[in-house]
């Protein structure tokens, strides 16, 4: 029959190897965060300076003056871009850190966001692209019923902007991996009848 001292004294062997395993994981990991933090930071900084003098913002300011992105906010894309460059550097990192510390569920998780985000940043392309293509025939049309003498010209140029837009959004879901098929039928059916 074992001896209970043998018992405790194994059972705190083990925790302390557990212990000692974790710490030895642990402080590279911290290591990788505190250099990947930085990376992230400097970059950021760097790439914001860069598209200031780009003038990048001159397309944030096209963008804004359309209805729909003024109830939205202001889009400034000098901070933007690099606030998404940055998150996506520091979940690199981690991902990093987790596979040093054994936490390999984690791991896999912050891998398949990292998979989406690209995914995501086009779907977002492609809906500025489509608002600002949207606005463009929209005020095409409000121009040609103007020179025509055509009283719903506004109401014309909003329902070809929406209709193109919601075009767009569908395209950009899909481009996203979302799954449009529901949508697409419904819209089908609103336009067929």
């Amino acid at each position: 029959m074992p001896n209970i001292q043998d018992i405790l004294i194994d059972t705190f062997r083990k925790l302390l190897e557990q212990l000692t395993g974790f710490i030895s994981s642990f402080i590279p990991a911290i290591i990788v965060l505190v250099i990947g933090s930085f990376v992230a930071k400097l970059i950021r900084k760097l790439l914001q300076k860069g598209l200031e003098k780009a003038g990048i913002d001159k397309l944030g300011n096209k963008l804004n003056e359309i209805a729909v992105v003024k109830k939205m906010g202001e889009i400034k894309f000098s901070s933007l871009i690099p606030s998404i460059l940055y998150y996506y550097i520091l979940l690199m990192f981690i991902t990093i850190a987790t596979t040093l510390m054994g936490i390999n569920a984690l791991s896999d998780m912050i891998a398949s966001v990292m998979i989406l985000i690209p995914k995501l940043i086009v779907a977002a392309i492609m809906i500025f692209a489509g608002i600002m293509i949207a606005e463009a025939l929209k005020n095409a049309v409000v121009n040609i019923c103007k020179s025509l003498k055509i009283e719903s010209g506004k109401l014309l140029g909003s329902i070809v902007f929406s209709f193109f837009l919601i075009i767009v959004i569908i395209a950009a879901l899909k481009q996203a991996g979302i799954e449009t098929s529901l949508l697409e039928s419904s819209f089908n059916l609103i336009i067929g009848g």
